[in-house]
């Protein structure tokens, strides 16, 4: 394993960190810690295991949009997570 967390504060370019609640492959909390580590990141979370892109295709994308919208990325600002339709 590689372990590149003291280059994270390096970051400077808008980032958007998506965690997904059900990934049992890497775990939530990774990517909470990657938000943590990177200034001025935006995170939003889904309800959503490992294959993200097949399993909320919508929700991936109108977050990408979203952020991708915004011509401000204000420091620290978050995403507000999206709630997954009914199964």
């Amino acid at each position: 394993m590689v372990d590149i967390r003291d280059r994270l504060p390096l970051i400077t370019a808008p980032t958007l960190v998506i965690g997904n609640t059900q990934d049992y492959l890497v775990p939530v909390e990774h990517a909470r810690e990657l938000h943590r580590l990177i200034p001025g990141s935006r995170y939003a979370e889904l309800d959503s295991g490992h294959v993200v892109v097949l399993e909320r295709p919508a929700e991936l994308t109108e977050l990408i949009r979203e952020f991708i919208g915004t011509p401000d990325h204000s420091p620290g600002e978050e995403v507000i997570p999206l709630r997954s339709p009914a199964r």
